[in-house]
């Protein structure tokens, strides 16, 4: 069974943490955790 991803949960680390978050923001999709101010969304 296919389900949609519907939230992203970061830590904001460097690396993969900040790819899963510009590719949630890209898509649309809500993201929650830690981040950085200087997300450029």
């Amino acid at each position: 069974m296919n389900k949609p991803v519907t939230l992203i949960i970061s830590g904001g680390q460097t690396g993969a943490d900040w790819g899963g978050l510009l590719a949630a923001a890209d898509l649309g999709i809500a993201t929650g955790g830690l981040c950085s101010e200087r997300l450029p969304y």
